[in-house]
Order: C-alpha cells, then structure tokens, then sequence
C-alpha cells in the first residue's frame, strides 16, 4: 500500500504530521518533510509553516494540538537534549494523553544508529528511518493512524443523520462498536503481560459481539501458529498451546492473504481446520502491526451466518488495536528479559537473584518449607584469565553456567552474581540434600573438558539453607558466602554447608 493511498482515507483533508525536532537534525527532517508531502500527507513544519511575525510559542503549541500524528525525530544529539527531550516532547506527551487509549499519535523516529531514547517514549514501538524499509514501516503507521479516523469520521456521520433517513437499531448498534473499541483500547493499553493481555482481548470479544460463541488468539512462530489463548463457550479440539500445522485453516490463509476471511458455513468449507466441536461459522482477522505479521483473531460461533457485515470494521478496528498492545507487550517482556540476563553467560542475572530470593523467603516462610542457597565460586579463576587471557576465562565463565543450568530442575535458578561467582536458589530443599546438588556441580565441573585450558577448571560451593541458617536474604547469602570461604581455605574444589 503506497502513502498517497493513505491519505485518501480522510475524504476532507489530508493526514496532518507533526514534525518535532531539535535544530541540529534540520537538514534530515526537512528531507521528510518534503517525502511526507509528495506522498501526499500534510507535515507541519516550523520553517515551511511559520509566518514572519508569528510567534513560535503559540503556534507550535497549537499545530501539535491540531496534529493526527506527531513524529519525534531523534538522534545522538537531541534525544540527549534536555531542551527538547524535557519541552518538545513532553508537550507531545502531553496532548497524546488526551487521545483515546490505543491511538497511534506519537512516533518516535531514529534517525541513526546507536542512539538512547529518551525514557517516556520507550513504551512506544519507535521506527528506525535510517534502515531501508524503516520509511514505509511509517508509512504503515500512518495509514493505520488515517484508517481508524476515517472510521471515527464515518461512524460519527452515520450517527447525526436526519432521524427519518435514520435506522434507530443501526445507530444504537454503531454506537455500541465505538464503546467496544474505546473499551478494548482503555483494558489493553495498560496490560504489558503477553499471556494476560490475550486473556482480555478474547473476554472483551465476547462481552461486547455477543453472537461471537468462542474467541482465540493464535500468534506467529516460524511458519506455523500456536494457540496462546481462548475463551468461550465451545468445546475445544486444540489443546491451549497447541502449534498448528503450517498452512492449515482459515487463520493461516488470513494471515497469508492479510485480510478478514468470513465463512458462514464451515461445513466443508474448503481448508476449514476445526478448532471447536460446535462451529458452525467462523471469522479469521489476521494481526499485523507496522507490516509485521503477528498472528490472528479467530472468532467461532454455533450458528451459520451470523457474522454481521457491519462489524467487520470494527472487528478490524480492534484487532489493530490488539496487535499493537501485543506487540508493546512482547516487547516489554523482551525489554525486561534482557534486563535480567547476564549477557556473557545468557543465564539470570545480579538483578534477578535479588528478586527471586526475595519471592522464594517470602514463599517459604507463607508455606513453611525449605529452600537452600549455593554460592559458587571457579577456583583460580583470576590466574587463569591473566595466564590465558579474557577470551578464554569468558568462555569458561559460559561453560560453567551451561553445565550448572543443565543440572538444575525447572524450579532452580542459577544467577551470575558477579565476576566468577554464581548463585543457585533451590526451593524445597534442605541444607543436606543443598550439598548433594552442590557436589554433583561440582562433579560435573571437574571432569568436564574446557578446549584450550591445560588443566582441570574447578569450583567451590558454599551452601546455607532456609530457615535452619538464616532467615533474611542477608542472613542466608551471608552465611553461604561465608561456607565458600572455608571451602576455598580448605583447599578449593569442595563443598561446605554453612554452620547453623
């Protein structure tokens, strides 16, 4: 789709875009300014727009008031920029709370490589200009933005006509679509948890198109589609997390089409796959947002036909809604992986032991159970760097988280606490059975050949459990660290349980 078919959208006027940006990338953003126009958009631009004599404060203010988009242009120097990052853009921010939750009204735009954004627009999904297709990946939020007023627009017009020209069911039942979006706008703008999120989108479907028996979500994974969550009153066939065949269903040829499929009589329907014993009709809306493809809505209901043309709109409405909650979702859940993720070893990090010990004292200390905590420690680990070098003490740091993660069950968690150093929390167990789990590690780690080390690569542990040797996180780091100690004076490549 090109950018002049976006702007046809709005029968009266163009898509107005506002350009915000600090002085130095000028010479950039006026290159936009002059690509958006010849697309056949409406930029506002300080030096393209102002008039001599008119007062910046003023108009400025009021041009991003009267915007349908704001694009914030960034770079090195001005996402740094107090000035701007703390006026311009939070004024931006400002008027986007005014705007109905969901709608696409600030776009952060990176203007090259290598830049921090500034922390209040982190939460929007940003677009790169300087990669090659990162121009009609905003082309494609424009046009979502210009599609869903086109639609305001036409409901709108649709509800003030003359009573006697009038359909007073029809009008009551636009009105009704317009609280449905606004509703699953309101409820899905503030959900940043992926598997929570599509348990709300699934409800408000059914709460707000009551002729809608089941409703599933089916999200992208290689070729194929899984089953992440559904909610109705039919019997599934498909179990929840269920991968289904690539190419197979409605949902699949939507999602390849990229386009609403409606099939009033699935019986024999041509590629129907079932998902629900009782379907009788079904409607697959695919998800895609900034054009990429995330999954699909698939609506089921008992009786044939019963999908309502007019709200195939709405539905489409709601479901770029959804996809761009789903998307801010996925991200989020990314963004807070890489926060908790040593990125030399790929296992948890300082950060996240420090919450975990905290939810497993407090579990512990609700359920009265056991929990250990192993300190562990590679031996020598300092005259190996300095004999072989970082490059090769980085790889035994990877190895040996490796092989203490593959020897842990599900519920352990192994964190790099710092330097060589790592800590293990095991749940429901005692300090005895801590020193068992603590000396098969250290079994593994010694017999284990690491390419490029001469000799044995060894480790010491240190263990302490809950509540027998503490009862504080301090408490029981304290007292294992201190047993790591005694095992490293002892002669390294042991195991002490701390004393009670």
């Amino acid at each position: 789709m090109s950018a002049t078919q976006s702007a046809v959208f709005l029968k009266d006027r163009k898509l107005q875009v506002f350009l915000c940006h600090a002085s130095a990338d000028k010479p950039t953003v006026r290159n936009l300014y002059r690509r958006l126009k010849q697309d056949g958009f409406a930029p506002w631009l300080d030096e393209e727009e102002l008039l001599p004599g008119q007062h910046w404060q003023q108009e400025i203010p009021e041009a991003v008031r009267s915007a349908d988009v704001v694009i914030v242009c960034l770079s090195k120097i001005s996402s740094t920029k107090e000035g701007y990052v703390q006026r311009e853009i939070k004024f931006a921010l400002d008027v986007a709370e005014e705007k109905p939750p969901g709608t696409i009204f600030i776009i952060p735009a990176c203007l090259e490589e290598g830049l921090t954004i500034p922390q209040r627009l982190r939460e929007l999904q940003w677009v790169n200009l300087f990669q090659d297709d990162g121009y009609q990946r905003l082309i494609r939020a424009l046009d979502s933005r210009a599609k869903t007023i086109e639609w305001y627009q036409r409901a709108a017009d649709a509800a003030n006509e003359d009573a006697p020209n009038q359909d007073a069911a029809r009008a009551a039942r636009r009105a009704e679509q317009l609280q449905a979006i606004a509703a699953v706008a309101l409820q899905t703008t503030a959900v940043l948890d992926l598997d929570e999120l599509l348990v709300v989108v699934s409800r408000l479907l059914l709460e707000w198109f009551n002729y809608i028996d089941h409703a599933a979500v089916l999200l992208c994974e290689g070729e194929a589609l899984r089953v992440r969550a559904h909610e109705g009153r039919l019997t599934p066939k498909v179990p929840l997390g269920a991968l289904l065949p690539p190419g197979a269903g409605l949902a699949a040829r939507a999602l390849s089409q990229g386009k609403s499929i409606i099939c009033d009589q699935v019986n024999g329907a041509e590629g129907y796959f079932g998902g629900f014993e009782e379907t009788q009709s079904e409607m697959c809306i695919p998800l895609i947002f900034f054009g990429e493809k995330l999954g699909v809505l698939a609506l089921d209901s008992a009786v044939k036909g019963v999908f309502d043309p007019d709200d195939v709109q709405p539905l489409e409405s709601i479901a770029d809604i959804c996809a761009a909650a789903i998307q801010n979702a996925s991200y989020f859940a990314r963004m807070r992986q890489l926060a908790y993720t040593d990125h030399l070893t790929a296992i948890h990090n300082r950060r996240y032991f420090e919450m975990r010990m905290v939810e497993e004292i407090e579990r512990a200390e609700r359920f009265q159970g056991r929990m250990s905590l192993l300190m562990v420690d590679v031996d020598h680990f300092r005259r190996l760097n300095d004999e072989l070098g970082h490059l090769i003490g980085d790889e035994v740091l990877g190895v040996v988280a490796g092989l203490i993660k593959q020897q842990l069950r599900k519920v352990d968690t192994v964190c790099r606490y710092g330097g060589e150093e790592f800590a293990v929390i095991v749940p429901e167990t005692t300090g005895e059975n801590g020193v068992m789990v603590a000396e098969k590690l250290r079994r593994q780690v010694e017999t284990h050949p690491f390419p490029g080390v001469p000799r044995p690569v060894t480790i010491s542990c240190g263990v302490a459990d809950y509540p027998t040797r503490g009862r504080t996180r301090d408490e029981l780091v304290g007292a294992a660290d201190a047993a790591l100690q005694v095992a490293q004076q002892a002669g390294r490549n042991r195991v002490y349980l701390a004393r009670s």
